[in-house]
């Protein structure tokens, strides 16, 4: 990658990051994808059009975009019962 022993450990250790350019490398060294060293999740979902033929989707899914979506959607179930204790007073 063109870093010495030191500077990688640096960024291993998450005392500096990573710039794009070292991450694409590294997958590439690592035959990965970036998606992968980033821990998303790939689902292939395979359907048929109305001619018969078949065609898939990629989604790629973010762990922490999850999470994310998770805590937004706790915080808007919060928020109705919130909202509906304050129309029963």
């Amino acid at each position: 990658m063109g870093l010495s022993q030191s500077q990688y450990s640096r960024r291993e250790k998450g005392k500096i990051r990573f710039v794009m350019d070292e991450v694409q490398k590294l997958s590439q060294l690592l035959e990965t994808t970036v998606a992968e060293l980033f821990g998303e999740e790939t689902t292939v979902f395979s359907n048929n059009n109305q001619k018969g033929g078949v065609f898939g989707q990629y989604v790629s899914v973010p762990e922490k975009l999850i999470e994310q979506y998770e805590v937004r959607l706790k915080e808007k179930d919060d928020l109705i019962n919130l909202l509906k204790q304050q129309l029963n007073l």
